[in-house]
């Protein structure tokens, strides 16, 4: 079942954890792969779109998908410096322009950039009671 906001509360919780990760990036990320409402993806406990061997990964919960979505960001983009919208769609969301270059797919980067507007300047602080109560109304 959906709980956008249980789900950005986790985001935010995890992106605390992991303090490289911006926590609007990977809220407009996850806010396009799956509008937080994607059935495919929430029966997965997946809302990032995270692929593997051509299907949608699984996760055994909510909570571990989405620390695995912001430990993902950490690892293999923030840590690496990739830290734009531009240079993680490079290699989250990539193609090539007309030199053959690889690029970050443009209409991708455009949908998150849009989607940024809505999750920047939110105050991040979240504590597990809050969680919790979120927890329960889902």
């Amino acid at each position: 079942q959906d709980n956008k906001e249980y789900m950005l509360s986790l985001i935010k919780y995890f992106t605390n954890i992991y303090d490289s990760v911006d926590f609007s990036i990977a809220a407009a990320i996850a806010q396009i792969e799956s509008n937080y409402t994607a059935n495919s993806m929430l029966n997965k406990n997946n809302i990032f779109g995270g692929m593997s061997g051509g299907s949608l990964i699984r996760y055994k919960n909510i909570e571990y998908g989405i620390l695995s979505y912001i430990k993902l960001l950490n690892d293999g983009y923030f840590q690496k410096g990739l830290t734009t919208v531009e240079t993680i769609g490079r290699i989250y969301n990539p193609t090539y322009n007309e030199q053959g270059e690889k690029i970050a797919k443009p209409s991708w980067v455009s949908k998150v950039n849009k989607a940024l507007e809505e999750f920047v300047n939110i105050d991040t602080t979240v504590d597990l009671a809050t969680i919790n109560s979120l927890k329960n109304q889902v």
